[in-house]
Parts: C-alpha cells; sequence; structure tokens
C-alpha cells in the first residue's frame, strides 16, 4: 500500500486511476498468496500458478476484470485502500483454493494451505 501512496505524489502529472491501485493491490495481495503456496506445496512453477490464476480472474490482468465501471479518472487511495483492506482475506482464500485445486489435479500438493488450516 505504500507504494500506491507514493505514486500519488511521484505521478504527479498522470497519478493511477482508483481502479489501478485496486488491480496493484489485489495482484500484490496474489503474489503475497503464491509465495506463501509456494512455502508448503511444491512442483508447480510460478508461470503455471500465475496462469491458473488469471485463468480465474483471481489476477487482475487489467483493472476490467474488477468488475467496476473503468470510467472512473480520479485517484482515490483512501476508496481503493477500502476496497482492498475488505477484500484481502477473501482474494487470499481464493489464492490458496484455486492452487490446491491445480496441485490436487497434478498430485503436487505437499502440506495443507493456510485457507485449510
Amino acid at each position: 500500500m505504500v507504494n500506491e501512496f507514493a505514486e500519488l505524489y511521484v505521478k504527479r502529472g498522470k497519478p493511477d486511476t482508483t481502479l489501478e491501485i485496486m488491480k496493484d493491490l489485489q495482484n500484490n495481495m496474489v503474489g503475497i498468496g503464491v509465495a506463501r503456496w509456494l512455502d508448503n506445496n511444491s512442483a508447480e512453477t510460478r508461470v503455471t500458478l500465475f496462469l491458473v490464476l488469471a485463468q480465474q480472474d483471481i489476477l487482475a490482468l487489467s483493472q476490467n476484470t474488477l468488475g467496476f465501471d473503468s470510467t472512473e479518472s480520479a485517484a482515490d487511495y483512501p476508496g481503493a485502500k477500502n476496497w482492498f483492506m475488505a477484500r484481502r482475506g477473501q482474494i487470499d482464500r481464493d489464492v490458496q483454493s484455486a492452487l490446491d485445486i491445480v496441485a490436487r489435479r497434478n498430485g503436487n500438493l505437499i502440506g495443507t494451505s493456510m485457507g485449510e488450516r
């Protein structure tokens, strides 16, 4: 969240939109979830994992995949932060669940994910 807040001041000419900030925050949480999952499991490559998450719209490839109107242009950092804080647990559960399904299908599940503990 710190880098998104800093971008409000660094990108003076063209700051990120609220939807772009939301996308970045979601994808940061997805990356954390993948790293956490890899600590407890093996065999899948990061590329494979991120492809699965993108196919399931857990990894947001664009701000349009968040399901909001993309006409918004102002950068509302507090609004994006509130959105993220309300969703971060669900994002992490979605990541863990999707990756566990892939691992079970491929027979590569070693432990249990954070979502199953």
